[in-house]
């Protein structure tokens, strides 16, 4: 029998045995790579040893020949880390190499994925980005929530005070709160370029509390007690 023909038989044994030598007795149960690529990386390790175990002229390369030619050779070389019992040994799933079927769990979704530069610099120059920074800036004004300068103030450097409106939360860590409105305040750029991306502190105004609801009775009380004019 020529080194480009075997029996079913012949191939089962060599996949067994390569596996066994390659990856150890408990390949069925480890994550192995497939025969081709198993191959592949056994052969890169010993290359002088390839050209010898090749299929004949004239044959269509498959790694099914190699892997019986090369359990041909180690039989002839008398390779003592050849396995003692073929028959014990499970035969493992040559497409996808003996790994064991996992339960597919989707991940869950990076909701504080971060964006590169490029996608930041696309990102200030979109036109929800301005719409929102605009009405933002109408309804909380021009002035610095944490230092209170405006733009007609003047910086360390002796130039006009820039505002700009910032992300609490930064969007280099917090990509999803980018357009959320909750997540704006207005600063100066001094104070945003100091703020930086470590510090998330809030500086807008809090709403006044409301007035708590008197009684009736209570209300009485109070008209008596404010002097008429």
């Amino acid at each position: 029998m020529s080194n480009d023909q075997h029996t079913p038989e012949e191939f089962e044994r060599a996949v067994k045995a390569f596996y066994f030598v390659v990856y150890g007795k408990s390949y069925h149960i480890q994550r192995t790579r497939t025969l081709k690529v198993g191959i592949r990386r056994y052969f890169n390790k010993d290359p002088l040893l390839k050209p010898s175990l090749l299929p004949t002229a004239g044959t269509a390369f498959a790694y099914r020949y190699l892997v019986v030619n090369l359990h041909r050779h180690w039989m002839a070389e008398g390779f003592k880390k050849l396995p003692p019992a073929y028959d014990d040994l499970p035969m493992p799933n040559v497409e996808r190499a003996a790994r064991q079927a996992r339960a597919f769990v989707p991940k869950p979704k990076n909701d504080t994925k971060s964006a590169s530069r490029q996608t930041k610099d696309v990102f200030y120059a979109s036109w929800e980005w301005r719409t929102l920074r605009m009405e933002v800036l109408k309804e909380q004004g021009r002035k610095c929530g944490c230092c209170g300068a405006g733009p007609k103030d003047m910086d360390v450097s002796g130039h006009a005070v820039r505002i700009v409106v910032d992300h609490i939360k930064p969007i280099s860590k917090f990509w999803h709160l980018r357009l959320d409105r909750s997540n704006l305040q207005v600063l100066c750029d001094e104070c945003n370029q100091g703020k930086g991306a470590w510090d998330t502190t809030d500086w807008r105004e809090e709403p006044p509390e409301p007035e708590p609801e008197c009684s009736q009775l209570e209300q009485m009380i109070i008209d008596q007690l404010t002097p008429r004019q």
